[in-house]
């Protein structure tokens, strides 16, 4: 225990000694409710939430897992390492391909075919990093925790992972050993893709017939390369910097230590935007038959590959493995990860076409998802229910650190998935539920009225698609997963049960039950219960914090902020953008409960006995009823934008501190902002990870000039509190206690106003949210 302990301290904590015993939150108020009562000062609270985040982390005793609600065999330390180390899908890039991409440097690049790659995956950045003004920052995923020291980022040739931190692939996979691998590895070199990328492309685009009743161990399986893809780590773990000061122009006067903060979000990670770096990548590859300005699905056929671009990049794979300069760049410069580097790329090589129309197909279904249906609809630039003719609407893939449009955007994989050739999906779902309304008819909605066979529901949910995709675009902040216990529904609209949270994710951000690693996301929902908010790394005034005490308890703040709360709190009520509350379809709804539910249903086939995918009520139990379990994976919500009562849960506030900025759309920088409406800037900057302790928030309007220390990432970007779906008005429940702040700029005045707030009760009411 003590060596996982002082491995701990690279990960940013500062441990005292962590004791083997259970941790919970309590059953009502807060974990600081206890320290305020005591006489125990914040510096030695911190050190004891610390120690037992590090030791929850790291346990492994079986009789304290199954008081968490383990299953047998699962430990705290076995999901922390699913959680943070193997990704949530196998449909990634093979890393050797990947790591390729990630190296070219537009800056440095000589051959033609490749400098049009090297623009896509390295962007000039306004503060240059270690490798020049072009970097991987526009990623938004730092360094792995382990490659800090001391809270200061390792120069690239000294860290333990070669991948930004929550980029991850199956450690399991063992590639096939090879004689003689630096000369097949040459002879590689000279391999002719023409024949093999025009059969390859049918198959990647089109999945080949589909059989997993018979055949379920082809499925939900590792491939034999290294695939990168998201570990649940990538989204769900930020960064603070502490100790660190910049000046009023942004230029560091002391630095300070990053610190993770593990179940938090992850403020700065634009996995969307990773997307459209594949769809960019997919594009890049292909010399005819396919654009971003497609309007309908291509014919494979019809796409002819750019075979020089794809035979440059195939040799730059191959050189940089056969070369004693960048081989130990790939995975590592020891003997086992150079020979690993070598033979992932020799086989990589061999199927070098298969990959090639991977990018391809994940462009061809990327651009349909984003450009043909969510741009062509929710983010059009004429949007008929925008607020105003003029009103900008967001970016649909870019420009949102920490945010993503998760469920409106995967309505269009319902569409894609109806496109298999055998029609599996949808003829999964009409065995699964045959009382689906996608098959006995949806009245309300145009095009699916009448009763429809598999076959004719698919056809007219493609076809239809203009009637049932999300209409308005609604960008999200990722959650925090602390103590997830107290939760009654999942997201911010609480539009799935607790536990289908876990199972829906991955689902959704692989895109493809079939290659969802349904495996990792049993141990995740007990984790998540039982994972303890990071404590507030800085000071914390515990006189005026006892007096904040008093007045959370006054306004009576916990009748909406208590455990177990299952009331959505109508829109109307709330007064904050509605957006995300109706992007859910009748056919979004039940098409992609079907995808979760294919996803449980192939692992149970592969793995007899085991059904913990399938939905469980309060109790535990499987829910029986198919419909009550199809609700369960996705609530009603278009029922209840029906009769007017869509909205958003409020949730218990752990860790409330580190889940800035606030509101579901992160509208509101800073909690003082989010307590005195007035105060509240239109126009401000995500992603920065200096943290304003008087107004309790992230930095939001001054930007580094220096990064937090020369080897770190930096990704911070302008947020428009005027555009479409980003509107920071509502929750203004504690209003009538804010000073007055009438004729103050919220930007030029931000001083004063603080001064006025913290010398209010909204000042102590902020210091007693620290403590939680």
């Amino acid at each position: 225990m003590r060596a996982c302990l002082i491995a701990l301290l690279a990960l940013g904590y500062t441990l005292t000694e962590a004791k083997a015993e259970t941790v919970a939150p309590p059953d009502s108020g807060y974990a600081s409710d206890a320290w305020l009562e005591s006489a125990t000062s914040w510096s030695d609270e911190q050190q004891r939430r610390e120690a037992e985040i590090a030791a929850y982390l790291n346990d492994q005793d079986p009789g304290r897992a199954s008081q968490y609600g383990f299953a047998p065999g699962h430990t705290p330390a076995l999901a922390w390492n699913w959680f943070d180390r193997h990704p949530v899908g196998f449909s990634g890039v093979p890393l050797v391909l990947l790591q390729t991409l990630l190296s070219l440097d537009p800056a440095t690049e000589t051959d033609p075919d490749l400098l049009p790659l090297a623009r896509i995956w390295r962007q000039a950045s306004p503060v240059p990093g270690e490798s020049g003004v072009f970097t991987l920052d526009h990623l938004g995923s730092s360094p792995h925790p382990a490659d800090y020291d001391n809270g200061t980022a390792k120069p690239a040739q000294d860290r333990r992972f070669s991948l930004p931190n929550g980029f991850v692939f199956d450690p399991t996979v063992q590639p096939e050993e090879v004689r003689r691998i630096n000369a097949k590895l040459f002879v590689m070199r000279q391999l002719d893709l023409t024949t093999l990328l025009r059969s390859s492309l049918r198959k990647r685009i089109y999945e080949d017939d589909i059989d997993y009743q018979t055949e379920p161990e082809k499925y939900q399986t590792a491939p034999n390369h290294d695939a990168v893809f998201f570990a649940c780590s990538a989204c769900h773990t930020g960064r603070v910097v502490v100790g660190g000061e910049i000046d009023n122009s942004g230029n560091m006067v002391q630095q300070g230590q990053v610190r993770f903060l593990h179940g938090m979000p992850n403020t700065e990670i634009e996995a969307q935007h990773y997307s459209e770096l594949l769809l960019a990548t997919g594009l890049a590859l292909v010399e005819s038959g396919f654009s971003m300005d497609s309007q309908t699905l291509p014919d494979p056929d019809d796409i002819e590959a750019n075979r020089d671009v794809v035979k440059a990049l195939l040799v730059r794979m191959i050189d940089r493995a056969r070369k004693d300069d960048t081989v130990g760049t790939i995975y590592g410069p020891s003997p086992e990860e150079i020979r690993r580097a070598k033979l992932q790329t020799y086989w990589v090589a061999k199927d070098f076409a298969t990959h090639v129309a991977n990018l391809i197909g994940t462009a061809v279904k990327t651009q349909y998802i984003y450009h043909q249906v969510g741009k062509t609809y929710a983010y059009d630039a004429n949007n008929p229910q925008k607020v105003t003719p003029d009103q900008k609407v967001p970016d649909m893939m870019n420009n949102r650190p920490g945010q993503m449009d998760a469920f409106g955007v995967a309505a269009g994989l319902v569409a894609l998935h109806t496109k298999r050739p055998d029609n599996t999906y949808v003829r999964f779902m009409q065995d699964d539920f045959p009382d689906n309304p996608l098959f006995t008819g949806i009245a309300t909605l145009p095009g699916f009225e009448t009763p429809a066979d598999a076959d004719a529901a698919g056809e007219r949910i493609f076809a239809n698609v203009e009637s049932w995709a999300p209409s308005v675009p609604a960008p999200i902040d990722i959650k925090s997963l602390n103590w997830s216990v107290h939760r009654v529904h999942a997201n911010w609209d609480g539009n799935q049960g607790a536990a289908a949270r876990a199972l829906a994710s991955g689902t959704s951000a692989t895109g493809n039950p079939l290659e969802t690693n349904v495996r990792i996301h049993e141990p995740l929902n007990p984790f998540i219960n039982n994972l303890p908010p990071p404590p507030y790394p800085f000071e914390i005034d515990k006189e005026k914090a006892r007096r904040g005490m008093e007045v959370y308890e006054r306004e009576n703040c916990a009748s909406c902020h208590k455990p177990h709360n299952d009331k959505i709190y109508p829109v109307a009520e709330l007064g904050v953008d509605e957006n995300r509350s109706r992007v859910t379809s009748e056919v979004a709804r039940f098409g992609l409960a079907g995808l979760v539910m294919e996803a449980c249903r192939v692992f149970m086939r592969k793995y007899p006995g085991n059904d913990w995918c399938l939905p469980r009520d309060g109790d535990g139990n499987v829910i029986t009823d198919t419909a009550a379990a199809y609700d369960d994976y996705f609530r009603d919500i278009p029922g209840r934008v029906r009769a007017g009562s869509n909205g958003y849960k409020a949730d218990m506030l752990h860790g409330i501190w580190a889940r800035a900025p606030y509101l579901h759309n992160g509208s509101v920088p800073t909690l003082m902002h989010l307590m005195c409406p007035k105060t509240r800037p239109a126009k401000f900057t995500r992603g920065n990870i200096y943290y304003d302790q008087a107004m309790v928030g992230f930095e939001w309007n001054i930007v580094p000039q220096q990064r937090y220390s020369p080897h770190d990432t930096m990704s911070i970007k302008g947020y428009d509190t005027a555009e479409f779906g980003r509107s920071n008005g509502g929750h203004d429940f504690a209003a009538n206690l804010c000073p007055d702040t009438s004729g103050l700029d919220p930007v030029a005045d931000r001083d004063e106003i603080a001064r006025r707030v913290l010398a209010s009760e909204i000042g102590d009411l902020l210091e007693y949210l620290k403590t939680f």
